[in-house]
């Protein structure tokens, strides 16, 4: 999947998120790509919503980013849930929610 970037609108951070929740247990992991601008900080990370832990990995701003689209990827053993985990993407900018996927903001099924 290609989001669109929105750097040329982003005055102070962006961030795409996707939240995944275990349609079984109900534990939520979010895995995250996130830039601020004002200190050059990018971080690629999976926060665990049940302990509050997060881990970071490593990965560059320039590397995952273009003006046209991002790409990058994470272990899948940081996200918890296998098949039927429920999931939503977020693009954030500047601490405000602009898109979502699915759309309508509801949640789509891992198969």
């Amino acid at each position: 999947m290609e989001i669109p970037n929105p750097l040329m609108d982003a005055n102070e951070s962006v961030m795409y998120s996707i939240m995944f929740t275990d349609s079984e247990t109900g534990y939520m992991t979010q895995a995250g790509f996130k830039n601020v601008f004002s200190t050059n900080e990018y971080s690629r990370f999976v926060f665990d919503m049940n302990t509050s832990e997060q881990k970071n990995y490593p990965g560059t701003f320039a590397s995952d980013f273009t003006t046209e689209k991002f790409s990058t990827n994470l272990p899948d053993p940081a996200i918890k849930g296998g098949k039927g985990t429920k999931w939503t993407a977020t693009l954030t900018v500047d601490g405000e929610d602009v898109a979502t996927c699915p759309s309508d903001g509801s949640e789509a099924t891992l198969e």
